[in-house]
This record gives C-alpha cells, sequence and structure tokens, in this order.
C-alpha cells in the first residue's frame, strides 16, 4: 500500500509518516520501480504504537528507543525499557502534582471572586494552609477571613517569627486532629446570625476554647498568649480592628469571649505544669 493508504488507516497525514521516517522511528520501506514507499500492515500497525505512545507523553526518541529494544531482543532491552517507562511514570506524577496544585488555586481564586481575596498575593506557606482548609470544608467567608488575616501578618515587616508561629499552631492542629472541627466551628461561628443570643455567643465560644486550649498550650509549651500581643501590639490592633470591620457584633463578642476563655485555661495548664502539688 501506498503513505496515503497507511495515513488514512493510521490517522495521520502523510506529512507526520515522513516526519516519523526522518527521525527513525518508523523504518524506510522498499520502494517500487516508480520509486514510491511500499507499506505493509505491519508498518500500519507500527504506526498506531507510534500514536498510541505519543498519546501518553512520549517523545518520539523516546519512542524509538523502546521500539528499537523491543526489536533487538537484547538481554538488557527489557530492562532498559523499564528504566525509561519509570522515568516517563515519575514525570507524569509530577505533571499531576502539579495539575492538584493548580486545581487547588482556581479554587481558591473563585472564592476570591466571591469574597474580594488576595490569594496570588500570599505566599506559599499561606497559601498551602489556606488551600488544607479549602479541602477540610471551608466556607467563602472562613477562607478569605483566614487569607486576610494571615496577608496583615505576613506583610508586617519583621512578622515573620509571628507568622511562623501560627503556622506552626496549625501543623500542631493537624497533628492533634483538630482541623478539621476547627474549620467546621469558624464556619459556624462566621454564620452565627446577627439576632443570635448571648447563650448561643457563648455556647460557641465555650465549644471553640475546649478545643483550641489544650493545642494552644501544648504549642506554648508553658509561655503565655501574652507573648504573642507583645511581640507586635499594632499588629494584634490590626488584627482586632479586623474583626471590627468585617464581623457582626454578635460575632465579635462571640471571638472575644473565645479569646478570653483560652487564654485563662492555657494560663491555667501553664500553673498547673509549674505547681502539679497545688
Amino acid at each position: 500500500m501506498l503513505s496515503k493508504d497507511v495515513a488514512r488507516l493510521s490517522g495521520v497525514t502523510v506529512r507526520t509518516l515522513r516526519h516519523y521516517h526522518q527521525v527513525g522511528v518508523l523504518p524506510e520501506p522498499p520502494r517500487r520501480e516508480n520509486g514510491y514507499r511500499e507499506y505493509g500492515v505491519v508498518d500500519v500497525a507500527r504506526v498506531l504504537r507510534i500514536k498510541r505512545l505519543a498519546s501518553l507523553g512520549l517523545t518520539l526518541e523516546q519512542i524509538g528507543s523502546i521500539l528499537e529494544e523491543e526489536e533487538s531482543g537484547g538481554a538488557g532491552a527489557s530492562g532498559d525499557a523499564a528504566r525509561l517507562l519509570d522515568e516517563i511514570d515519575a514525570e507524569l506524577e509530577a505533571q499531576i502534582s502539579l495539575l492538584k496544585e493548580r486545581r487547588r488555586m482556581v479554587s481558591l481564586l473563585r472564592r476570591e471572586l466571591d469574597e474580594g481575596g488576595s490569594v496570588l498575593e500570599a505566599s506559599a506557606p499561606i497559601r498551602d494552609h489556606v488551600s488544607r482548609m479549602v479541602e477540610l470544608g471551608a466556607s467563602p467567608k472562613t477562607t478569605m477571613a483566614e487569607l486576610h488575616q494571615l496577608l496583615l501578618i505576613d506583610g508586617r515587616k519583621g512578622a515573620s517569627a509571628v507568622l511562623d508561629d501560627v503556622l506552626g499552631l496549625y501543623r500542631l492542629m493537624e497533628e492533634r486532629g483538630v482541623m478539621a472541627e476547627y474549620v467546621a466551628l469558624t464556619n459556624e461561628a462566621l454564620a452565627l446570625p446577627a439576632d443570635a443570643g448571648e447563650e448561643a455567643c457563648a455556647k460557641l465560644a465555650g465549644r471553640a476554647s475546649d478545643l483550641l486550649s489544650p493545642v494552644v498550650a501544648e504549642y506554648l509549651g508553658g509561655g503565655s498568649l501574652g507573648d504573642w500581643d507583645e511581640a507586635d501590639p499594632l499588629l494584634e490592633r490590626l488584627i482586632r480592628s479586623y474583626d471590627d470591620e468585617t464581623l457582626s457584633p454578635i460575632q465579635v463578642r462571640l471571638s472575644r469571649l473565645a479569646e478570653k476563655s483560652i487564654r485563662e485555661k492555657v494560663e491555667g495548664l501553664a500553673e498547673s505544669r509549674e505547681n502539679p502539688d497545688s
């Protein structure tokens, strides 16, 4: 059969066949007396294999190596081909990881469009943390509140130690298995109706305190939450001002109650460690 017949049967162009010949992945067939190439069914099958391997992301050079080793049948041929395929598999795995990361960023960008966030300006550690919160079911409001407050910290000159501490606490929360519940509680707090009563507010603050106090105490290792405030008083005022501007009065009340309770419990735990017999 002629090149046009091979092209039609294998779903490629004649030009593609010529390219395969030029790079050596498709051997030259014998020619007729009139100079035209004379192909066989074996050539069609080879072109179909080349197409299939190329669709998996292999280069023509890699495809040529695999096909050549198969044909040579040498003792090390299968091993060399296997190593090549392992390399290709590793490359594909890296591409998959990159695509997953891009999908997470797309999800964050969607939330940014809804809430007016600034995820593209965030550093990698902040993006990773916020992405994890999204995976755990953070609502758009929770996601943007978390992102904005971390950006306020990251934007303060010399506040890198504070940011490291905050993210370190989150990592410990993940290790202790409370991160998902923290996300759920934050979702609930930020959805608290403006007309919610003091009882509902106090109950939710208590749940947050019960969840977070042991982990905060463990992370501080006997230190005080006041140490964080003293590290950058202006930053603390910025965070409080952000809450005042973005939360309803009952949500601000909830935040202050939870913070007060956590401080008291953390200090109590620290005192009990210092005076175990008291």
